[in-house]
């Protein structure tokens, strides 16, 4: 998701799937480009498999991306905060394969057979893949996802905790 950049980790990706045996799968790069340029002077047709653009989406159907997708590749080459891709894939029954990019990794889904030490050589990767084209379709259950409100109940009690705390230390 997003663009062919170095930060995107799109050269390991690509360098793993030029040598990729199996052309039996289809992938799907996500143009975060609000004009659909980012991909545009892109050769994905060299790499084996069927790859396609698929245009940006928003909230409300980006279920329409999640249906079409097996497997999430997320190679951030940089500490990423937070994962709402990856959690989105995993609250959906996707596998996800990605770099260990800091928050992206902080929760109990991940498997750590799926982690990919950032700048690590795309033989990883592709190691990694050819295991997913072998096996065939990875489904896995549905990570729960904690839901707004019960984030926000949880984060109360833990100010009102601390605000205890400071109030019995004063």
């Amino acid at each position: 998701m997003g663009g062919p950049a170095q930060i995107k980790g799109w050269p390991q990706i690509e360098q793993a799937f030029a040598g990729i045996k199996s052309g039996k799968f289809r992938g799907l790069v996500v143009d975060g480009s609000r004009d659909g340029s980012w991909w545009q002077a892109k050769q994905l047709s060299k790499l084996p498999g069927s790859w396609e653009i698929y245009p940006r989406f928003e909230q409300h159907n980006m279920d329409d991306f999640y249906a079409e997708i097996d497997v999430l590749l997320f190679m951030s080459q940089w500490k990423e905060t937070f994962g709402l891709a990856i959690r989105e894939a995993l609250a959906r029954g996707i596998t996800v394969i990605q770099t260990d990019s800091g928050g992206t990794v902080e929760h109990g889904a991940i498997r750590q057979e799926d982690l990919i030490p950032i700048a690590a050589p795309p033989g990883q990767l592709r190691e990694q893949m050819d295991q997913v084209l072998r096996s065939g379709k990875r489904e896995r259950a549905p990570y729960p996802v904690v839901h707004f409100a019960d984030q926000a109940r949880e984060f109360s009690a833990l100010v009102d905790q601390v605000l205890q705390e400071v109030e019995r230390a004063a």
